[in-house]
């Protein structure tokens, strides 16, 4: 079963929320290694969880998906900050 259908199973979201999960993705993404699929499962999956909640704002969605997947799996495969 592809990665994006098991994460969002039983969950229905309309097209407005959606697209701001889709972009809150991207933005929690940004910077993080294409190849590094914990840590962007982690993040769709913080991101889902904002939005059963309730979360709609897509920086909200973004902050609660990067810094919730960073501190339950620290390492990453960002680029060093500052190179």
């Amino acid at each position: 079963m592809p990665t994006g259908i098991r994460l969002i199973q039983a969950a229905s979201f309309d097209p407005e929320t959606t697209h701001a999960m889709g972009q809150a993705y991207d933005q929690a993404c940004a910077g993080i290694d294409q190849g590094d699929v914990v840590h962007r499962e982690l993040i769709a999956k913080r991101i889902i969880e904002a939005a059963r909640r309730g979360e709609r704002d897509i920086a909200r969605l973004a902050a609660s998906g990067r810094e919730k997947a960073v501190q339950e799996c620290p390492t990453s495969h960002t680029p060093e900050q500052g190179s």
